[in-house]
């Protein structure tokens, strides 16, 4: 997808602008094709900031960045009578925006280091309750809680080598009214340590699933 829309916000302005003669046709569908990534950000981000107002509020200055590029983008792009002075402006308009988001978003993703996801299990079963901590090469030590399912969610895991260690504890019982905790799995105690868990693995930037299977 990013390929995609890297390579409408790269080829669409060549087209447009393209020093020799083309039909007006061609160089408006080209125009349509470079604001055609915006339009539809500016559209998911509105939608989603009007829904969820309270997770997508950075979302207002990033419509107005979008919003800014949409309109410079028209009038760099679409085919007129223009000043070429003003064309040059609605040009920088464009790119500034754009450019800074994408620099935006690069730092971000270099900064928010990797999202690990999987399911843990003992001899077969699911761990219905416990946590996973995950310790990173460089001494840094995250952790999620295990889900009913065995499932496990750790996010900002800085990228490279890492030792798993995990730790079970009684799962709450279901429903409102007071009720014993269910039984805890007998996970061996050597699992709660990085060194003698044996569970290793490799994080990478962005989202990957890492599975953990306990043995006696």
């Amino acid at each position: 997808m990013m390929k995609l829309i890297v390579s409408l916000l790269l080829g669409g302005p060549i087209v447009a602008l393209w020093p020799w003669r083309l039909p007006a046709w061609t160089r408006k569908t080209a125009t349509c094709m470079s604001l055609a990534p915006v339009v539809v950000a500016i559209a998911f981000l509105t939608v989603a900031m009007v829904t969820r107002p309270t997770q997508f509020w950075v979302a207002g200055p990033i419509i107005v960045a979008l919003g800014m590029a949409a309109v410079g983008g028209a009038c760099a792009l679409w085919p007129s009578t223009r000043p070429r002075r003003v064309r040059a402006v609605a040009a920088v308009l464009f790119v500034g925006p754009l450019l800074g988001l994408f620099l935006l978003g690069g730092a971000i993703w270099i900064g928010r280091g990797g999202t690990v996801v999987g399911l843990v299990t003992f001899r077969g079963q699911p761990v219905p309750a416990g946590k996973v901590a995950i310790l990173s090469e460089d001494g840094a030590v995250c952790s999620g809680d295990i889900r009913p399912n065995g499932r496990y969610v750790v996010y900002r895991v800085p990228p490279g080598p890492a030792k798993f260690a995990v730790a079970a504890y009684p799962a709450a019982a279901p429903g409102l009214a007071p009720a014993p905790a269910a039984k805890s799995v007998p996970v061996p105690r050597r699992y709660r340590d990085f060194e003698t868990s044996g569970l290793t693995g490799v994080v990478e930037r962005g989202g990957q699933t890492h599975h953990l299977v306990l043995m006696p």
